[in-house]
């Protein structure tokens, strides 16, 4: 297996830690170069020191220099992903961008097309892309076993401290942006462009925050309609994170999303499964017929990063096109409350 040659920029972004780490665990598939920290991250390093043993850091105008380097990994904090991304792109990298991106379509276009211009992967940290219960629902909706699809219900909350969620208040949308994000791709991937999205994204106002802290979207399809939730201030709020999937021929529930091992708080993971079928419901009113597992242990980034080392190789397609990218962006951005047509033809 040839090792591909990878630079991360940043750690700042929540996922930061866990791709660095994701990289450095494996260095049978990731030839890893360094960090290179951008002027806005350099008072921060101390918080993340713990990751750091053996990483080499960097300036940008360094690992840009390196011989042979063949791709980037942004972890930025959120507001500059596009920024640092559009970097990496105007010097012909690969490039694993976290998600969801700036809150600027017309610069994530602009780095998209810079991508497909100069035939370089762009592939996106949405984690539970990667997620294996997640992967095979996926394949057994597209194998037809649930039927034809009306309803896809998506919760994905935590409970953050009051400086956390006032931050989050800063994007568009607030927690619609910063986690609903994930619900969004998993929404249009399963069901595709809707007909319609109401945005209903507000405040709990708990302890005093006025910031947007309530994610909330609906989406409306020919014959149902699906949601997005995502509250930054719920009580077990990572524990009920769940998936739900209606279809003419059986309903699929994950939940929790993940969960930590027992007597763990540390990766890795698993996530629980409850599978109902039609042919198993007849003459079972009101009895509960669900078939329920949980998935093998998994990591949460090592799947991700080691399909995009794949990919720069070229032993893998990338399912998610660039055109899908943006797409996903342009709908994402109507849920967050933005005015943008997210159905006009994608031109890159």
């Amino acid at each position: 297996m040839r090792r591909i040659k990878v630079v991360q920029i940043g750690i700042g972004h929540d996922h930061g830690p866990g791709a660095l780490v994701a990289m450095k665990d494996h260095p049978e598939v990731f030839d890893l170069q360094g960090l290179a920290v951008p002027e806005h991250e350099k008072a921060i390093l101390g918080d993340y020191e713990k990751y750091l043993d053996g990483v080499k850091l960097m300036t940008l105008e360094e690992a840009f220099a390196i011989p042979g380097l063949e791709a980037a990994v942004v972890e930025v904090v959120d507001d500059r992903l596009i920024e640092f991304a559009q970097i990496a792109a105007d010097h012909n990298l690969h490039i694993q961008m976290d998600k969801p991106g700036s809150p600027d379509p017309e610069a994530f276009e602009r780095m998209v097309r810079t991508q497909k211009k100069n035939g370089k992967l762009f592939h996106m940290g949405y984690m539970y892309r990667y997620n294996p219960a997640i992967m095979k629902l996926m394949a057994d909706v597209k194998a037809g076993k649930l039927g034809d699809l009306h309803s896809v219900e998506a919760h994905m909350s935590c409970k953050h401290k009051p400086q956390k969620r006032e931050w989050i208040g800063t994007y568009p949308g607030g927690m619609m942006h910063y986690l609903g994000c994930h619900l969004v791709d998993l929404i249009v991937q399963l069901q595709g462009v809707p007909e319609e999205i109401i945005p209903l994204n507000t405040s709990t106002c708990a302890e005093g925050v006025d910031a947007v802290d309530f994610g909330m979207a609906v989406f409306r399809y020919p014959h149902g309609v699906s949601f997005a939730k995502s509250s930054a201030y719920e009580i077990n709020g990572y524990y009920r994170r769940q998936l739900v999937v209606t279809g003419s021929l059986g309903t699929v529930e994950l939940k929790p999303l993940e969960y930590y091992g027992e007597g763990t708080s540390q990766l890795p993971l698993y996530t629980g499964v409850s599978e109902t079928y039609l042919a198993d419901t007849e003459g079972m009113k009101w009895k509960n017929v669900a078939k329920t597992h949980d998935t093998d242990v998994y990591d949460r980034y090592d799947a991700m990063m080691q399909s995009f080392a794949a990919m720069v190789r070229g032993e893998k397609e990338n399912p998610w096109s660039y055109e899908y990218e943006v797409q996903l962006y342009r709908i994402l951005l109507a849920a967050c409350g933005v005015e943008i047509d997210y159905k006009k033809p994608i031109v890159l």
